[in-house]
């Protein structure tokens, strides 16, 4: 596999930081977040589960922020599904603040871009 950079900077959460994804009142924990994907652990079958679905929901981050979320199924794996937003997730408003809350917590974690 070539290792190669990311375009976009992704936080990778530790078990007990995972911000949670609420879809039609079902709850599922963000293994990892980009400007532009979101990466989440299913434990069920999902209605949109199918590449291409439309997806609503919103994201409940540890820090107490919120974001609604429109976004489009893009991969698919056994307990994990990834979609792409259809706006981009704010790197100011969100990303740098959710690596502030990381650090301020788990000062010991190394962020990475891989």
């Amino acid at each position: 596999m070539e290792n190669h950079k990311r375009q976009f900077y992704r936080i990778n959460y530790p078990v007990d930081a995972r911000p949670r994804l609420r879809i039609n009142k079902k709850s599922y924990d963000i293994i990892d977040i980009s400007e532009e994907g979101i990466k989440f652990r299913y434990d069920e079958v999902l209605e949109e589960r199918h590449l291409g679905a439309k997806i609503r929901g919103t994201i409940t981050f540890k820090g107490g922020q919120a974001l609604d979320l429109k976004g489009t199924v893009t991969r698919l794996f056994k307990e994990d599904m990834i979609i792409k937003p259809k706006e981009s997730i704010s790197y100011e408003d969100i990303i740098i603040k959710e690596q502030l809350y990381i650090l301020k917590n788990y000062p010991l974690l190394k962020f990475s871009q891989e």
